[in-house]
Order: structure tokens, then sequence, then C-alpha cells
């Protein structure tokens, strides 16, 4: 939970993972993410933006992927309409319960209200 974006990212990850994936199975993913892609960061995300971050990627950026080689069929890849405010409660969840660890993702969530943050989610077939 909440680390796919970490490794899946890497270009090699889905030659891995494909086998254990049987013929017309699905791979679904939902993911901290942002609305499109960008190569400098918004001003007002600039105080919590660290080297981490960069793995948040877009639909578009996912899908073509998960699309290389043709290990895997994409049927969807959007980006979630409220996904920053899912994000930001479970971060307030866990902050209820001991882990102050998430105030800076609440802070940074806050003030993006969406412009660019929320979950990407994508789903894809083995062929």
């Amino acid at each position: 939970m909440d680390a796919f974006h970490y490794f899946g990212t890497d270009d090699l990850y889905l030659g891995y993972l494909a086998p254990f994936i049987r013929p017309g199975g699905q791979l679904g993913l939902i993911s901290p993410g942002v609305r499109d892609e960008f190569t400098v960061v918004p001003e007002h995300l600039a105080p919590y933006w660290g080297p981490d971050a960069w793995s948040y990627h877009s639909p578009h950026w996912w899908r073509r992927h998960w699309s290389k080689g043709g290990v895997l069929e994409v049927k969807s890849a959007e980006f979630l309409d409220h996904g920053w405010q899912e994000w930001r409660d479970w971060n307030l969840l866990c902050q209820r319960h001991g882990y102050s660890f998430y105030q800076p993702d609440i802070d940074m969530l806050t003030a993006d209200q969406g412009r660019h943050l929320g979950f990407t989610q994508v789903v894809a077939v083995r062929p």
C-alpha cells in the first residue's frame, strides 16, 4: 500500500511482474499523482516537494509507461477528481492516531486544493 509509485516506475518492473498475472488478468493502480506532468514545481508546492515527489505521475504518463512492450493493455487511466481530498483525509486519520509525520502531506494537499495533486487510477489487462 502506498508504495507502487516508488518502484513501479522502473522500466524493467512490468517484465518482472507480468508472469504473476494470468493472461486476461487485470492489474490496477491508484497512486498519488499529478494531473499533468511538470518540469518546474509550482511555487505553492515547492516547500513540500522532495526528491520522492517526482514519483508522482499523471494518467497519461502511466498509460504510456504500461503500454511499452505489449506487456499490458491499458483499459483506462484517469485522474480522480476528488483524489486529493481522499489522500488528505487518509493523512488526517493517520495523524489522529498518532502518526505525526503526515503533517507535510496535509499541508501540501491543502495548499494545492486539487489543482495539481490527487490520485491517478490505472487499469490494465495482460493480453
